[in-house]
């Protein structure tokens, strides 16, 4: 996540997290969403990227589902509408590092993905003697994420 991804043609530099961390608030949410909307690709043409998953800690949740279910803004007494209501489904994992830190996801997001690394070699191995069989496999793999484009997030604050 960075606050200075580059484009090829020179254009502006573009974000995927806010200027400087924010806790998970209507503010935050909200900012985080319309980043969504203001990527372009390495051409300046835009690109549609649409965010579909709020990622947070159980320490957030009671906060996702208020944001995500309220009809009315949270924390204001102004009777303004919730824009946001139901926008993202919630995913609340305890497996996030930080306990302030939050995300957002697009469908077409590149998560994690797998190639091959070292071809697959095999090898067979019988004793008739003792009646074994054996058989070895193998093979090597690799891991790593897609583009920075369809994911949004923070480390939150303290």
């Amino acid at each position: 996540f960075s606050t200075a991804h580059t484009r090829i043609d020179g254009g502006a530099t573009q974000r995927n997290r806010p200027s400087t961390d924010a806790s998970l608030s209507w503010t935050s949410l909200a900012d985080g969403r319309q980043q969504f909307q203001l990527w372009r690709d390495n051409r300046g043409k835009r690109i549609i990227s649409i965010p579909q998953l709020l990622i947070v800690t159980p320490q957030d949740e009671l906060t996702a589902m208020e944001l995500m279910k309220s009809q009315l803004k949270p924390g204001t007494p102004n009777n303004e509408i919730n824009a946001i209501m139901g926008d993202f489904d919630i995913l609340v994992t305890p497996f996030l590092t930080d306990t302030n830190s939050w995300f957002l996801k697009a469908a077409d997001a590149d998560a994690i993905w797998f190639w091959d690394v070292q071809p697959r070699t095999a090898s067979l191995r019988d004793d008739d003697r003792r009646e074994i069989s054996g058989r070895k496999r193998v093979q090597g793999w690799s891991h790593g994420h897609g583009r920075w484009v369809g994911w949004y997030g923070t480390d939150g604050t303290t």
